[in-house]
C-alpha cells in the first residue's frame, strides 16, 4: 500500500520521510523483506506496438488506484526504486552495527 506514494512526486519525499522512520524503528529483517518484495512488485512501463501487447488481466496498483479515486495517477518508477534501494541499505547498515 505504500509503493504508489513512494513513487507520486508529491507525496515521494513524505513517504520517503515515514520509510526512514520504519527503516529507524522497525525489525531489519522484516523491513528489508517488504522493500524486496516492493522492489518486485514494481511495474516498469515498456514500449511496444499494438500487434506485441500481451494483457494478461491483471491491473497494477497504479491502475487499482486510478480506478478508485477517478484521477490518473503518475508514478515515478525510478523514484519507487531508489526508494526501496536506499531503504535497504539503511536497514541493512543498521542490522550490522547492532
Amino acid at each position: 500500500m505504500f509503493l504508489p506514494f513512494l513513487g507520486q512526486k508529491t507525496t515521494n519525499e513524505d513517504a520517503g520521510k515515514v520509510l526512514d522512520i520504519l527503516v529507524t524503528k522497525g525489525n531489519s529483517k522484516e523491513i528489508f523483506l517488504k522493500c524486496v518484495e516492493g522492489l518486485k512488485s514494481i511495474v516498469w512501463e515498456r514500449t511496444y506496438d499494438d500487434d506485441d501487447a500481451d494483457d494478461d488481466g491483471e491491473a497494477t496498483m497504479t491502475e487499482t488506484l486510478d480506478k478508485i479515486t477517478g484521477a490518473e495517477v503518475k508514478v515515478d518508477t525510478i523514484l519507487q526504486t531508489v526508494g526501496l534501494y536506499r531503504a535497504v541499505k539503511q536497514g541493512i547498515n543498521s542490522a550490522i552495527s547492532c
